[in-house]
């Protein structure tokens, strides 16, 4: 079942978060409107400026220091670039949100005695649906007897270490080849790797934290969830630091035994 206090405090923080949201873009959406208008009053300004009678030569030299100490060349365009960046920013917290609301549900569920063989080629064949033409998803191995956990929850964990090989590999702008991902298991082992650059030493530490991600756009939820949900189900999820044969990153979950 989900926790309900999981779930009410999700729930709350959402709820926390999304009010300030809302008023950040209702008054961005007015800022977005004036600002426009106040470039075009700018311009007719400037133009103005020459043909302003000589009585009014202090009030001239006013607008033209203060429009001189304005640090933009082109306001227009450049609280055009503010407002855009901004925007950007508020939708990416948005897509955590939306990521973080899910988690009570993925969390959920009810332990059952799973057979490993039946449930990984499962797991597989449903990757496989709408995977990219440019990727070989290849599996082999079996995992053994079967073991106890919540199904959906294992499921999660594979899903996400495949997804983040496949995103890191579509992401490679110098790919030539086909990118390879291989799926190996051996009894209670499942190995996930990929033929990519690998994991930099920098961040090797920090992978496995929520919301760290390297990619524009992602939330950085996937190797987070996969870790902590395999401890939880007694199981765990590791980056082995030994080079494998295709090269890239090499991931291994450890299911739960018995």
């Amino acid at each position: 079942m989900v926790n309900l206090d999981l779930e009410a405090f999700v729930s709350g923080l959402i709820h926390a978060v999304n009010n300030p949201l809302t008023y950040v873009q209702t008054n961005l959406t007015s800022l977005r409107r004036d600002v426009g208008d106040f470039a075009r009053l700018l311009e007719a300004m400037e133009a103005l400026l020459p043909h302003v009678d000589a009585s009014h030569a202090a009030e001239v030299e006013r607008v033209r220091r203060l429009r001189a100490d304005l640090a933009m060349d082109e306001p227009g365009p450049v609280l055009e670039q503010i407002l855009s960046d901004v925007q950007d920013g508020l939708r990416q917290v948005q897509v955590y949100l939306r990521a973080t609301r899910a988690l009570p549900k993925q969390l959920g569920g009810e332990a059952e005695v799973i057979d490993a063989e039946a449930w990984l080629a499962e797991v597989m064949g449903g990757l496989r649906g709408g995977w990219p033409a440019d990727l070989e998803l290849t599996f082999a191995g079996n995992p053994g007897g079967p073991f106890t956990g919540v199904r959906l929850h294992w499921t999660r964990v594979v899903e996400a270490l495949v997804q983040n090989a496949r995103e890191a590999l579509l992401a490679r702008r110098d790919r030539r080849a086909p990118g390879q991902i291989r799926v190996t298991a051996s009894p209670g082992r499942v190995i996930v790797e990929d033929d990519g650059s690998g994991v930099p030493a920098a961040i090797r530490d920090r992978i496995f934290l929520p919301y760290f991600t390297t990619r524009p756009g992602a939330v950085g939820l996937g190797l987070a969830m996969a870790v902590q949900v395999a401890r939880a189900g007694g199981g765990d999820v590791e980056l082995l630091e030994e080079p494998g044969s295709m090269g890239g990153a090499r991931f291994a979950v450890r299911l739960p035994s018995g």
